[in-house]
């Protein structure tokens, strides 16, 4: 079937990583999740400074997969460039289901999306209070993105995962079931 515009599933590559192994677990993120059979799409956001790996994008479109170059928000790869704020710029989806690339699906995480409603940011528990920024459904919101902009850039030397606690207190937790750990 057709993909649904209203909902999408993310994935990042930042380029710090410098081996090969990033790139295949990436694949291997992707490749697990569409043969789940999601009713949804799948981008990549890109690090456009990341060049090269013509192979690993032609594999992305030749599957289907959107690759959405970016600028990094801060010129520091140590913290990856802060590309998951990007997030909240692709304001052309209701909703986006963002996973790190150290995932492999099983089934079909679609449910995530109406699990999480109408709420801002959803996610797991990473420890006792603290949500894991290694999977999020969020809702794109440009005014979001400023603000989010603006106070990592305040504090560029903090870890995303840090920030976006920091940031979003009002939480939707999900069940683990969607961000298994060990």
């Amino acid at each position: 079937g057709v993909a649904s515009t209203k909902f999408r599933y993310v994935f990042l590559y930042s380029g710090v990583e410098k081996n090969w192994h990033y790139l295949k677990a990436l694949q291997l993120a992707i490749l697990s999740l569409q043969m789940t059979c999601p009713r949804y799409g799948i981008t990549v956001i890109w690090n456009s400074e990341a060049t090269g790996h013509a192979a690993e994008k032609a594999w992305l479109s030749r599957r289907g997969v959107d690759v959405m170059l970016v600028v990094p928000t801060v010129q520091d790869p140590e913290r990856y460039h802060h590309l998951k704020l990007h997030l909240w710029r692709m304001t052309s989806f209701d909703q986006l289901a963002f996973y790190d690339s150290d995932m492999i699906f099983f089934r079909s995480p679609d449910a995530a999306f109406d699990e999480c409603g109408e709420s801002m940011l959803c996610s797991t528990h990473d420890g006792p209070h603290e949500f894991n920024a290694g999977f999020m459904v969020v809702r794109p919101n440009a005014s979001e993105f400023q603000r989010q902009q603006t106070s990592w850039l305040e504090r560029p030397w903090d870890h995303e995962q840090k920030i976006l606690n920091r940031l979003h207190s009002n939480v939707t937790f999900l069940s683990g079931r969607y961000n298994l750990q060990h």
